[in-house]
């Protein structure tokens, strides 16, 4: 006589509609309503999850970015990026790229603090933001993430596929947001032209422009 559907993903539920039958009248096996409800999981789903790897998508962290952009607490935002990707889909196809992309997107919310809000960027590319005003805590975080999502091959058919990522995180307060996530994503570029599988701060970043004047 009930029934509760979830909406979003296991790792990341955006919520839940229940159904439930009223009375004993001609209306009682009226499946109307759970057409209308399984209608709204479907937009709800296809609006803010990632379908691949069941994940937010771009337009909820941009959601999340405008919420952020008007409150007072600090945050750390990291953009990941899968190191030579490519290889994967031009030496095992790409079946495999979107297996190894479901793995590491499942790996990535093992360790994820339950504050924690993570989303797909955009093809090998994730963004995490953690509710932290502590920068060496929020790196130690985001590089434990970050070395145990490639710390075992991820098996796909009769292959093992080894994987690193490179990773960009810049901290501040919370309505910088916008800020943040362009300092972190200059970071990750950073990551990656100094040699990959890593992750660097945007403090460090400036830092080192600041010696070099």
């Amino acid at each position: 006589d009930v029934c509760r559907m979830s909406v979003g993903s296991e790792t990341r539920p955006l919520g839940e509609i229940t159904v439930e039958r009223r009375g004993a009248g001609e209306d009682a096996h009226d499946l109307t309503p759970f057409a209308r409800c399984a209608e709204l999981i479907h937009r709800l789903q296809a609006g803010y999850v990632d379908g691949l790897t069941g994940l937010y998508n771009r337009r909820r962290l941009d959601m999340e970015i405008a919420k952020l952009n008007v409150s007072d607490g600090h945050v750390a935002v990291a953009m990941l990026d899968i190191d030579h990707f490519k290889r994967v889909n031009d030496t095992y196809g790409h079946d495999a790229g979107d297996a190894v992309l479901r793995e590491f997107a499942s790996r990535l919310i093992e360790d994820l603090p339950e504050d924690g809000f993570i989303a797909r960027y955009g093809g090998e590319e994730f963004c995490i933001i953690l509710q932290r005003d502590d920068e060496e805590s929020a790196a130690g975080i985001l590089d434990r993430i970050r070395l145990s999502a490639s710390i075992r091959p991820i098996v796909f058919k009769k292959y093992e596929i080894r994987i690193t990522s490179s990773a960009g995180m810049s901290t501040g307060p919370g309505r910088r947001a916008d800020d943040l996530l362009m300092q972190a994503d200059r970071a990750l570029y950073a990551a990656k032209e100094g040699g990959r599988d890593r992750l660097i701060r945007s403090s460090d970043l400036f830092r080192r422009g600041a010696s070099g004047l």
